[in-house]
């Protein structure tokens, strides 16, 4: 599994610095499940160089065998195992995390990053994380952060997504890493398998989280998303007994 470094400029010296961004879109196709609205940011890493903090985010999507490796199948690898995995509850990915986290920390310790002397572990990301390293992050230029995509609408979202369309995924997830990446580096942020969320579905009340707590959220739709679907909501909310996505 390769993960991206996802900076977040703020002051590492002072533990209250967080980095404010508006996240969502002011669309009416997106209404209040996407709406406009203000999220914090700040990385549990510091450099040491820039003296900012970071945080990492999977490159590629799991892939079908990433997921029978953590699950004790070691067979020889085949084609197949390049395909995304789908079909996972919330339940299930992080299980996966805890059993990517248990073997890092037993077999590579030396390879994770820590904070205050205790060594990182992998887990989902927040709405936040995913949408700000999605959208390019520090690294692209801020009058274009809060466009509906990191590329120009001009461009095929065939060519970064593969999601229901002629010539495109028609319905089934495919191998990751073959279209485009975002301008951090990441594939797959849009379209193939969609991206589950750390924390439960809140309600956007115009700028602000709602008080009910929903279900589960995923990020960036499917194979089974169109273009227009990619575009004007990547937020997408299954009720709390409906826990499988795919």
């Amino acid at each position: 599994m390769a993960f991206q470094k996802v900076t977040v400029p703020v002051d590492a010296a002072d533990p209250l610095a967080d980095r404010r961004v508006r996240l969502g879109q002011t669309l009416d196709t997106s209404g209040y499940s996407d709406y406009l609205r203000p999220a914090f940011l700040r990385g549990p890493f510091a450099d040491p160089e820039s003296g900012t903090t970071y945080y990492y985010i999977a490159r590629y999507e799991l892939t079908q065998g990433q997921y029978r490796a953590l699950n004790g199948d070691c067979a020889e690898p085949e084609r197949a195992d390049r395909i995304a995995q789908g079909d996972l509850s919330w339940f299930d990915a992080q299980e996966v995390a805890r059993l990517y986290s248990g073997w890092l920390i037993a077999n590579r310790p030396e390879a994770l990053p820590e904070s205050d002397g205790i060594p990182a572990f992998v887990r989902l990301p927040t709405e936040a994380e995913w949408e700000y390293a999605t959208r390019g992050g520090a690294k692209i230029d801020a009058t274009l952060f809060p466009g509906r995509t990191f590329f120009d609408d001009s461009e095929d979202m065939r060519a970064f997504a593969r999601h229901q369309a002629p010539g495109s995924a028609r319905g089934n997830l495919g191998p990751v890493g073959l279209r485009r990446p975002n301008p951090l580096g990441l594939y797959d942020v849009y379209g193939n398998a969609e991206e589950l969320m750390l924390e439960p579905f809140r309600l956007n009340a115009i700028g602000r989280d709602g008080g009910q707590v929903g279900g589960i959220v995923t990020r960036g739709g499917s194979v089974l998303s169109s273009a227009n679907q990619i575009y004007s909501a990547q937020r997408t909310e299954y009720p709390p007994f409906d826990l499988t996505t795919g």
